[in-house]
């Protein structure tokens, strides 16, 4: 009984027993396949984890040292230069944003090398990711590193230029250079937006992206009546420009004082503002049509206001003309140095109905303009 006894001791140890010989009993032989698994897993997980760590097939170098970056301008070209210390890189990678990236595969490096790359005019990086080493048996780079690039690509400088169709109310935007990564247009009597795009953009109708407008380009905003100024703001290649452009275009038809100052002819909801200037004072539109029905013969400053009140009221309408945009120009200018109330000269009074009259013929549609006649709105 004691000898069975270690007989099956032996069967449960890692050792053959003397009677077992080189057939080692089931259970011995599936416990070592469990723990050979076991180990592997083991070494799986830690190589995971250890994402720091040098690949076992990699050369036993030391970490490599950071190399380092600079932008310059060399005879209009702009040049980006990678400074490599000795050392053994993996792949590198600089995010140029708007303008593209820039990256290259690193290499072993027995003594400092600089590795040059021409880039776009306004070019500048938004990010890096850099590898210290890399693993030349697998070619697996690690040791990530973030590099700093000092100094500016050249500046960039194109000729942005405006024109205008006045048939189509169309303004054109020539670009013959560069990559447009935003542009707006504005009225610039006002500073309101009439149309601004981002790029790149995605089209929610068809579901494509919109890329970038790349020079020569053209872009377009359609203008609506009324705007005689318009400024147009771009970004090219992370440049700003900034162009402005009178629209010498004339257009559209007038409607006289006794059309603005009914409320039956001219209904406030059909008014094309809600407020309106005349020289330094502001009027509401009920306040506009309460002062166009104030009787005015003998005040020459109110008779002059009216009808550049009314001037403006056709030319947000949509009526347009170089001739009417000066008038209101002048009118609000004399208006803000005299306004109504102000004791009266001769020559005040004088060049205040030189005005009002030529601002009375505008409106009443004997200067560029048709009348839209004296029907309602």
């Amino acid at each position: 009984m004691k000898h069975r006894r270690h007989a099956r001791l032996d069967e449960h140890s890692d050792q053959p027993s003397p009677k077992s010989g080189p057939n080692r009993p089931h259970a011995v032989r599936r416990r070592s396949r469990v723990a050979a698994a076991a180990v592997l897993v083991a070494a799986v997980v830690l190589a995971a984890l250890n994402l720091g760590a040098s690949p076992a097939s990699a050369d036993p170098l030391p970490l490599s040292p950071v190399p380092t970056a600079d932008l310059s301008c060399d005879n209009g070209t702009s040049n980006l230069t990678i400074h490599w210390p000795a050392g053994e890189y993996g792949s590198w990678l600089l995010n140029g944003g708007y303008l593209g990236d820039v990256s290259g595969p690193g290499g072993v490096f027995a003594a400092p090398t600089d590795e040059v790359h021409v880039v776009p005019s306004g070019w500048s990086p938004i990010g890096s990711t850099f590898r210290l080493n890399r693993d030349p048996g697998s070619n697996i780079s690690y040791n990530e590193s973030h590099v700093t690039v000092s100094g500016t690509a050249c500046p960039f400088q194109t000729n942005v230029t405006l024109s205008m169709d006045c048939a189509s109310r169309t303004l054109s935007i020539a670009v013959p250079a560069g990559s447009v990564s935003y542009y707006g247009v504005f009225d610039d009597s006002t500073g309101a937006p009439i149309d601004e795009r981002v790029y790149p953009g995605f089209d929610w109708n068809s579901f494509t992206p919109i890329p970038m407008p790349e020079g020569p380009a053209t872009l377009t905003a359609a203008i609506p009546p009324g705007v005689t100024v318009v400024r147009a703001e771009l970004t090219i290649n992370g440049a700003q420009f900034t162009r402005s452009l009178t629209l010498n275009c004339s257009g559209g038809c007038v409607y006289p004082l006794a059309v603005w100052s009914s409320a039956q002819r001219a209904p406030l909801n059909h008014w094309p503002v809600t407020s309106v200037t005349a020289g330094n004072a502001t009027f509401t539109a009920a306040q506009a049509q309460v002062e166009l029905a104030r009787y005015s013969t003998p005040n020459y400053l109110l008779r002059m206001e009216q009808q550049l009140i009314v001037a403006k009221l056709n030319q947000a309408r949509g009526a347009s003309s170089p001739t009417l945009t000066a008038l209101i120009a002048e009118g609000d200018a004399f208006l803000q140095a005299h306004p109504v109330g102000s004791t009266l000269t001769v020559p005040i009074r004088n060049s205040s109905e030189s005005i009002r009259n030529r601002l009375l013929a505008f409106n009443g549609g004997g200067n560029e303009l048709p009348s839209c006649g004296c029907g309602p709105l």
